[in-house]
């Protein structure tokens, strides 16, 4: 009887875990986020709820789905689905006590009667786990399915993604403030400075800051270089390369962007040993470089001088193996790559880039820190062929968006299979190119002179764990007697 009854009282988390999910690929109801969370928040409202239960449960479905992802990616790995279920598994149960913690400050804000504290919470756990060192990715955030609405996003200019979230967070607590007929005045005020972050971003949706006009070449080689022929590729990299500068020169572009992973540049970074010819316009792209024996992921560009910076956030299992011996099932990368010294930019045909490397985009604060340096320009360099027919690709192109909108900036992605394409300053996809085809993408881009973006927008998350601090550890108004 017990047991039916916990059941019944977890239908909240379920439901809520349901609707997020959905919000995301292949469902793509990405609306759904103003409502999603309304049923746990609810149920974390009531006096009797067990809050661990609550979050555990709204984590193992939630993030069950979010990891699925790594199922198809390591069952290429081993060629076992028994073997996938292992790492999938682990990282499933991995994000419990994030969710768990944002149950108990959560609970602890309504028995507080803090209700916009919900909000930072939210963002305070999000951005906890996308930092945290050694477990950071910052997938899987209330923000990302909003990618498709750049109208509703601009306050990422503000307070980065994680404001975003809180503000969709914020919504669905008002909404349950409605629903249960609570305090009109402070239902009223949540109301209010959500519409009011609501209208701030649509005007900023709507002033698109002026700039000069570039043309940019995006080449997609349409070469699968996670899973395809080794002994073939390098001939196939090169004939791409060489076909996409061709046409880059034929579109007289002012700066052609290509993908990472292009090859091996060799022991000296200022003379690189390229596997392909370079093309004729000023060039930027990704090569795999060694040095006393450590292997760096690495953008480079050349125009008539060779320029470089290292990848200073890796993908782990991908580019870096922890407990590698407990591991020898897995097909996994014979050597660890090193994450480089600092975040860099690059001058490049006039204008100052700021190079991101495939998993780099989806850390704001890669971007921000070359946006401080007098960036004008986002290049996402990118091999997604991990990942294909998954969520995860979509999500790495979600998060350029928002790397777009927080900076100020227009950004261009180019990837071996897709996704390709450009992002306006204010967040709008430009131009997309179809999927698993060798194809280039002629973009005007206007470049700002620079960011006009909050240059403090990296506190907010910040503000958001001293909140959570005080949420959990202040100590509670003791009624008086009498």
């Amino acid at each position: 009887m017990k047991a039916s009854a916990s059941l019944v009282r977890a239908w909240p988390a379920a439901l809520s875990a349901l609707l997020i999910s959905l919000s995301f690929w292949p469902a793509n109801l990405p609306l759904l986020v103003f409502v999603g969370l309304g049923p746990w928040f609810w149920s974390l409202r009531q006096p009797d709820v067990n809050w661990k239960r609550s979050g555990a449960i709204f984590g193992l479905l939630y993030f069950g789905y979010q990891m699925a992802w790594l199922l198809p990616f390591a069952s290429k790995w081993t060629g076992s689905p028994g073997l996938a279920f292992i790492p999938y598994a682990l990282a499933s149960v991995a994000h419990l006590p994030f969710t768990i913690l944002l149950a108990f400050l959560v609970k602890k804000s309504y028995e507080r009667g803090w209700l916009w504290a919900i909000p930072f919470a939210w963002a305070c756990i999000e951005f906890v786990r996308a930092t945290l060192p050694f477990l950071a990715f910052p997938h899987a955030l209330l923000a990302t399915p909003l990618a498709v609405a750049p109208d509703l996003i601009q306050s990422a200019a503000v307070g980065t993604v994680f404001m975003v979230s809180a503000w969709v967070a914020l919504i669905n607590v008002a909404l349950v403030e409605l629903f249960e007929r609570a305090n009109a005045r402070q239902t009223l005020a949540l109301a209010g400075v959500a519409v009011g972050l609501g209208l701030f971003s649509t005007v900023r949706h709507s002033q698109m800051p002026p700039g000069d006009k570039k043309v940019v070449t995006i080449g997609q080689l349409g070469i699968d270089m996670a899973f395809g022929d080794r002994a073939s590729e390098a001939g196939k990299v090169s004939r791409a390369v060489q076909e996409i500068g061709l046409e880059a020169a034929i579109q007289g572009a002012d700066l052609l962007v290509m993908p990472e992973g292009l090859g091996s540049a060799g022991p000296d970074p200022a003379h690189p040993q390229i596997p392909f010819a370079l093309p004729s316009t000023p060039a930027v792209f990704g090569l795999q470089r060694q040095e006393d024996g450590t292997i760096y992921q690495s953008a480079f560009s050349f125009n008539g001088k060779w320029q470089h910076t290292d990848k200073t956030k890796l993908v782990i299992f991908g580019e870096y193996v922890p407990f590698r011996g407990a591991l020898r099932a897995f097909d996994l990368p014979e050597m660890d790559m090193q994450p480089g010294k600092g975040v860099g930019t690059m001058t490049l045909a006039g204008i100052k880039i700021a190079p991101l490397l495939c998993f780099e985009g989806m850390f704001y604060e890669v971007a921000q820190a070359q946006a401080q340096d007098g960036a004008r320009l986002i290049t996402l360099m990118s091999i997604d062929d991990w990942y294909m027919d998954t969520g995860m690709p979509q999500q790495l192109w979600d998060s350029a968006v928002f790397r777009a909108v927080e900076n100020g900036l227009p950004l261009v992605r180019a990837a071996s299979l897709g996704y390709s394409g450009w992002i306006d300053a204010r967040g709008n996809v430009r131009g997309m190119l179809p999927l698993r085809e060798r194809r280039t993408l002629r973009a005007e881009v206007t470049v700002p002179p620079g960011s006009d973006a909050f240059p403090y927008r990296g506190f907010f998350p910040y503000l958001c764990v001293v909140v959570s601090v005080a949420i959990a550890l202040l100590p509670s108004r003791q009624k008086k007697d009498g």
